[in-house]
């Protein structure tokens, strides 16, 4: 009885997927243009908004759009802030169309299969808001926002040091961080060609590099991987 427990908490660890959500679930460069395009209409300068955009991540770890808005009112103290909540809310209604075309498929098709969780980084009003609007949040038994880019305390909360579980990040250094912690994790990279760690290569132990959802589900369909999984359970 005592062996099945064991085992069957082994096949739930195994059965976990921790997912990354900027650049990984969602194009956040297609996300701040169409911010950007929106804030334009308010009469926002293309110079202003870039410089508050930098300015709104320089001023605290992570971005905050709240931040922005505010820093673009002192800058152009004319523009009403009624105005820019407005075009905040406009970007809501567009969130969907920033979702990369195989996030949700790939979702759907591993859900019977595997738990599914959230671990973003970043101002934590900010990325919730993403994500629920995103349409995807209703694929994820639980959704962390890690307030640094240590992840490791977050996914402490979904797994223990020696458990198994697969980690997708577009992060390298997110990825060996965790690795370092959890050093059962199969760390997957996820390299979509944008974001600012697109051009890193990966200097340290990745476990799979992929461009696509479709090439993460040939791996969890290999049988190698399979067989990792079953060796695994028998060693608990």
């Amino acid at each position: 009885m005592i062996f099945r427990e064991k085992l069957d908490k082994v096949k739930k660890a195994m059965n976990k997927i921790i997912f990354d959500f900027d650049y990984t679930l969602l194009n956040a460069k297609k996300y701040r243009e169409s911010l950007g395009r929106i804030f334009f209409k308010t009469g926002v300068s293309r110079k202003n908004f870039e410089k508050t955009l930098i300015q709104a991540r320089e001023e605290g770890l992570f971005y905050s759009l709240k931040r922005q808005i505010s820093l673009i009112k002192k800058v152009q103290p004319e523009i009403k802030i009624e105005s820019l909540k407005k075009a905040w809310k406009e970007i809501d209604g567009e969130m969907k169309k920033f979702v990369y075309a195989d996030s949700e498929e790939f979702l759907k098709k591993i859900g019977k299969k595997y738990n599914t969780f959230i671990v973003s980084c970043g101002n934590e009003k900010t990325q919730k808001h993403k994500i629920y609007q995103s349409g995807l949040s209703k694929y994820f038994k639980k959704i962390f926002i890690a307030k640094t880019e240590e992840k490791s305390i977050s996914i402490r909360k979904i797994i223990k040091r020696s458990e198994e579980a697969i980690f997708i990040d577009d992060n390298p250094f997110i990825l060996m961080a965790a690795k370092k912690s959890f050093p059962n994790l199969i760390a997957v990279r996820i390299n979509r060609g944008q974001g600012r760690y697109s051009k890193d290569k990966n200097k340290y132990p990745i476990d799979f590099t992929i461009k696509n959802f479709k090439e993460l589900e040939k791996i969890l369909n290999n049988e190698n991987f399979k067989n990792r999984k079953e060796k695994s359970s028998r060693n608990h």
